[in-house]
């Protein structure tokens, strides 16, 4: 056998190790200080360190809490998982953790969250090594974070205009009412002494604030459909002698003139 044919058959598994897609840190079961004795080069990029400064060193001393947030528990609950894989032997997937990550200058932690998972080696029942493989899952979470908090601020707004239009309805209909009110008095204790166009004058007042009133209602009814897709016929034609009646004296002020074919009911 060739010697190259003979390399071949016995790799640089640290060679291999290292350049394995994924991060990884390969540590000492000698609990409290799981000291570090491989990493990965993509575990040395995701968390801006150097190889050389992390082999040998104890896990935590290399990745502490961050001094700055009082709720970290990163150190508490990779503890825990290794542990329980002393204990027991078996892989332990964790759940999503914050574990700040130290700036490289020593200014300051990098927020991050990850995906961990720590898996034993072992070889005739003895417990050599753990692994310990993370997931930077960092950008993923602040989006869902980032989603969740404008869905509570939608949500909120939401519930502002709903109160917005049940209030400005109702403050709106009493004006109405008693313009409705007026109009029909003036009529009937006037009737007789008023001009034919004063008459019909006033029947466009009642008439109007009569549709506005109808219009505020509709408002109100569409503000709280909730998510209810109402579908009903509607003739355009009707809409479209109820949108002129509105606009009347704009278009007699544009002197507009507005042609329309028959128009189909949807």
């Amino acid at each position: 056998m060739k010697p190259s044919e003979e390399k071949k058959l016995h790799p640089d598994f640290e060679l291999l190790f290292n350049a394995t897609p994924g991060n990884y840190l390969v540590l000492l079961p000698n609990a409290p200080d799981y000291t570090i004795i491989a990493v990965s080069d993509s575990y040395t990029e995701v968390t801006m360190t150097v190889r050389e400064q992390l082999i040998g060193k104890k896990l935590f001393e290399a990745f502490p809490d961050n001094p700055d947030d009082p709720l970290s528990t990163g150190v508490k609950n990779l503890s825990a998982s290794l542990q329980h894989i002393m204990h027991y032997r078996k892989p332990h997937k964790m759940a999503i953790q914050k574990y700040d990550i130290p700036y490289p200058d020593g200014h300051g932690f990098e927020e991050r969250y990850w995906s961990p998972l720590n898996t034993p080696v072992m070889r005739n029942g003895n417990l050599l090594y753990i692994i310990h493989q993370v997931d930077d899952v960092t950008e993923k979470i602040k989006t869902k974070v980032k989603l969740e908090t404008q869905t509570e601020i939608l949500k909120r707004t939401n519930a502002e205009l709903e109160q917005f239009v049940r209030i400005s309805s109702h403050a709106l209909q009493e004006p109405l009412r008693k313009i409705r009110t007026f109009a029909g008095l003036l009529k009937a204790t006037n009737g007789e002494a008023l001009s034919q166009s004063a008459t019909m004058q006033i029947d466009k007042i009642y008439t109007s604030a009569e549709r506005m009133s109808d219009r505020l209602r509709d408002l109100l009814q569409y503000a709280f459909l909730q998510k209810k897709e109402l579908f009903t016929e509607t003739d355009l034609n009707e809409v479209f002698w109820s949108v002129r009646e509105d606009l009347e004296l704009l278009i007699e002020e544009k002197k507009a003139q507005i042609k329309v074919e028959g128009l189909p009911v949807i």
